[in-house]
């Protein structure tokens, strides 16, 4: 099987490209970055296989998978979550550990999620809320979640999305589908399953509860320019005020008009 060249189209991403080859590395799949071709210092691949301590090597490889999915962040997650509902597509070992996939990362600091909210509402909180908890009562890497008080006293939740996280889906989304065209041009896989339209598959799936809409799926097949597109913006980077049991009286009081 000749060997598909890197895409060099997709330079732009460089980086990325290489936080994903170091990343498969540390799980021990160094094996995998060289056959495809990955933009990695060789001189590193060496010294991270000969560094690889006790604990990585008794790990299972669906194990190792798992956690390099974590460590990629939310697109890797995502995908790995859709992935664990496919038995047509992986092995059960595989199936049942994806399936404990976390989504947990620090929040972001309350003074930008201040800001983010001001931006989109268009009015300073003290016009809307009568007290806005500066803690979030949940965090994901797409989205974070505050308990706040309307003017009147109704409880709400805020549900505000992470500056940047757009670009970082929209640019990993890309990576994915030309990881899945590698894959296919360099391994065996290709004789069992059709990587890219998985990957153009998983391209239209809803990153639900975070407000990100799923692609548009066209009636035709999608061009080389996939990798090129990006998802469309959602209108806003507050995804939802809701009422919530929520009475106010929450132990953390962070910002208080």
């Amino acid at each position: 099987m000749n060997r598909q060249p890197f895409p060099i189209q997709l330079t732009r991403n460089l980086l990325r490209y290489r936080e994903i080859a170091q990343v498969l590395i540390k799980y021990g799949f160094g094996d995998v970055v060289q056959r495809l071709g990955l933009p990695v210092d060789l001189p590193l691949l060496r010294r991270r296989r000969l560094r690889r301590g006790l604990s990585a090597q008794r790990l299972t490889t669906p194990e190792r998978v798992r956690m390099a999915l974590e460590e990629l962040g939310p697109t890797f997650i995502k995908l790995g979550q859709v992935l664990s509902t496919r038995p047509d597509v992986l092995p059960t070992r595989y199936l049942e550990e994806l399936s404990k996939l976390q989504d947990k990362v620090p929040p972001e600091p309350w003074a930008t999620i201040h800001q983010v909210i001001e931006r989109e509402l268009g009015h300073p909180l003290d016009e809307i809320f009568q007290n806005v908890d500066s803690l979030p009562i949940a965090a994901a890497s797409l989205a974070q979640v505050h308990a706040a008080q309307l003017k009147d006293g109704t409880p709400v939740v805020i549900k505000v999305q992470r500056p940047g996280i757009q670009r970082i889906i929209d640019v990993d989304l890309a990576i994915i589908h030309d990881l899945a065209s590698l894959l296919q041009s360099n391994t065996n896989l290709s004789k069992l399953y059709d990587l890219p339209g998985i990957a153009e598959d998983f391209a239209y799936t809803p990153f639900d509860g975070v407000g990100l809409p799923p692609r548009r799926r066209p009636r035709r097949p999608l061009p080389r320019e996939f990798c090129k597109r990006a998802l469309p913006a959602h209108p806003s980077r507050v995804l939802g005020i809701q009422h919530t049991p929520y009475d106010g009286s929450g132990a953390h009081r962070g910002h208080q008009n």
